[in-house]
């Protein structure tokens, strides 16, 4: 085999992970696999496992009337399925309803208005993505 289509096999495996959380069992794997790649006797190695928590949105998607949209949950954040919620788009009037609201700027902010929403009494907050052909 050539080792330009080597290279190029090498680099399709690569591109084909969309996400590998650092620390985790699927990281470890493909670390280790790549490694094996490299045939050069003057380069040594050691992996060192790390235990991390990993979390995995398996399936989530929200159902209004006949409209069905395909979502992710926030990492960290509990599960659950509720039914006749009304929606708000005001924080402030958001207790017994779910809170629709747009992804902010900074995503690391969005814990916070999850929060802020939780401690207003919403049963669950909805964030609109900027860039919704993420999903």
């Amino acid at each position: 085999m050539s080792e330009l289509t080597i290279a190029f096999n090498i680099a399709k495996k690569c591109s084909s992970y969309t996400d590998l959380v650092g620390g985790s069992v699927a990281e470890y794997d493909f670390i280790e696999w790549f490694l094996n790649q490299i045939d050069n006797p003057l380069f040594s190695y050691e992996l060192q496992p790390v235990s991390v928590l990993v979390w995995r949105d398996r399936f989530s998607r929200v159902v209004h009337g006949n409209n069905e949209f395909k979502a992710l949950s926030m990492p960290l954040t509990l599960g659950g399925s509720d039914r006749g919620g009304k929606l708000t788009m005001d924080i402030n009037d958001s207790e017994g309803k779910v809170l629709l609201t747009d992804f902010p700027e900074d995503m690391d902010d969005a814990k916070y208005i999850y929060i802020r929403a939780m401690e207003k009494g919403a049963l669950a907050v909805i964030f609109r993505d900027r860039y919704p052909r993420r999903c």
